[in-house]
């Protein structure tokens, strides 16, 4: 796992970033309400001051949050 925080007024920015390794589950459930629930909470806390951007490949999943603090 990759995680870097970036502060540059007024922005801060949070990347990370992890490399994917093959499991193979039958029972795993697919989706869930978990980036959902990140995705409206950001909304009710920084409404027009965030951008959150998701990046799932085969081979790595990355996270980029932009918060404005200003």
């Amino acid at each position: 796992i990759i995680i870097n925080i970036t502060l540059r007024d007024p922005e801060i920015h949070l990347h990370v970033s992890n490399r994917k390794v093959s499991i193979r589950d039958d029972n795993e459930s697919v989706g869930g309400l978990g980036i959902s629930n990140a995705r409206q909470r950001l909304y009710l806390l920084y409404p027009d001051k965030h951008k959150l951007v998701i990046e799932d490949i085969k081979t790595k999943y990355t996270v980029d949050l932009y918060i404005k603090l200003a």
